[in-house]
């Protein structure tokens, strides 16, 4: 019954068309799944950016990885570890989203010229999940 009344609950995103968990489900996985630290700088990083989010690069570098294709996939992959353990079936035609996993994490804001993607934006109840736990200082679980 409780898994029907989240999922009910859930509002779809306009940028991604996908369900998008409440604050306390965000914080219940987060505390749940096996991020690595990388995982959970990325997301401290973004939770605390600015409401126009973070580009590719700072969110490489705040996970401390020196690729932004490694980056990507490791962010991708905690949006995969958080919907598997919420059983959130991701939309899969969201066109701000070139890997599964991250629209559960957010979506990208508006490009600010050319080829350069918009800046990754986090969901508000994502980044109030992240800024609740981190304070707690329980964001990652290491592998």
């Amino acid at each position: 019954a409780r898994e029907i009344r989240r999922t009910e609950e859930r509002r779809i995103d306009p940028e991604t068309g996908s369900a998008v968990p409440s604050v306390e489900e965000y914080v219940e996985a987060i505390a749940q799944v096996a991020l690595s630290r990388p995982q959970a700088a990325m997301l401290t990083a973004l939770a605390v950016a600015s409401d126009d989010g973070l580009p590719d690069m700072l969110i490489a570098h705040a996970a401390g990885y020196k690729s932004q294709a490694s980056a990507n996939r490791a962010f991708a992959a905690a949006g995969l570890l958080l919907a598997n353990y919420l059983s959130v079936e991701l939309a899969t035609n969201a066109e701000t989203s070139a890997l599964d996993g991250t629209v559960l994490l957010g979506f990208r804001g508006t490009r600010p010229a050319g080829d350069v993607p918009g800046n990754w934006i986090l969901h508000p109840e994502l980044r109030e999940a992240v800024r609740s736990v981190d304070g707690r200082g329980k964001m990652y679980h290491a592998k």
